[in-house]
């Protein structure tokens, strides 16, 4: 599964790497996941947030988001909801920018990336 997945384009990745795999899209914009669909029609696809992921408990193999977590409204609760869905052996991937702290300072949009609060959310899910 990813969260937040934009247009599908590691979906399409995974697609080459897990051939029979069942491939889950998860992205908040509708145009986002109609583009996503178009190029992975094979692929399962969700308008939703990373903090209501609309899928039960211990449903999915191995969950990823990549760049998207400065995003999230509420990240506590999107790394947990990525969580939930996971069956027992966790597979949790999470890629993120890391800008240079004097441009993070500026840009707010960024200022949710610090390791520690990153650290913090992880430890959470023990």
């Amino acid at each position: 599964m990813d969260v937040s997945c934009g247009t599908g384009r590691l979906l399409c990745n995974a697609r080459e790497r897990w051939l029979d795999a069942q491939l889950i899209g998860i992205d908040p914009v509708e145009g986002m996941v109609e583009k996503a669909r178009s190029m992975m029609p094979s692929a399962t696809f969700y308008v939703s947030m990373a903090e209501s992921l609309p899928l039960p408990d211990a449903s999915v193999d191995l969950t990823f988001s990549t760049m998207s977590y400065h995003h999230w409204v509420d990240q506590i609760k999107g790394v947990s909801k990525m969580a939930r869905v996971l069956r027992s052996k966790r597979r949790l991937f999470l890629a993120e920018i890391w800008p240079p702290m004097g441009l993070a300072k500026v840009i707010h949009h960024f200022q949710s990336n610090d390791a520690a609060r990153m650290r913090e959310v992880f430890t959470r899910l023990d």
